[in-house]
């Protein structure tokens, strides 16, 4: 099984995708909008991970870039700064979870190749279709990177 992880500090959107059958299995979306601590949300999301763990053999684990520069009108250092540090949190949150590390992936270049509302299923297409096409090395195109 598949697993994408859209991390924001108030949802993380979660995708659990067959491998074999290239099926989503799971869509689903944990709310940590009412929890008030990083620390709070950390145990939320690690007490959720733990049960994907116990309901599906997840093999491959990819989550969405953290954002990386200025969007104007979106985004503002104290934002930037607080999202990469949760995304952290979460990454190593999983790590401990499933025992290796997760593929990170630009999310606007997942967006091209798959047209969905949800990020979370986005970034699990795009690792479904980075795995079969392992050879291609992370590279779409010369021009289009899919992994940071």
């Amino acid at each position: 099984m598949i697993l994408g992880l859209d991390i924001s500090t108030t949802m993380v959107g979660v995708a659990v995708i067959n491998k074999e059958t290239r099926s989503l299995v799971k869509s689903d979306g944990w709310d940590i909008s009412k929890l008030e601590t990083t620390f709070e949300k950390a145990e939320f999301i690690g007490a959720e991970l733990y049960t994907l763990r116990a309901e599906y053999d997840i093999q491959d684990l990819f989550i969405e870039t953290a954002l990386k520069r200025f969007m104007p009108g979106k985004s503002r250092a104290d934002t930037i700064i607080k999202l990469a540090k949760f995304n952290g949190i979460v990454s190593w949150l999983c790590y401990e979870c499933f025992d290796f590390p997760p593929t990170y992936i630009n999310v606007n270049t997942a967006r091209s190749l798959y047209d969905d509302k949800a990020d979370a299923i986005v970034i699990a297409r795009a690792g479904e279709f980075l795995l079969r096409n392992k050879d291609n090395k992370g590279f779409l195109t010369e021009k289009i990177v899919l992994v940071d």
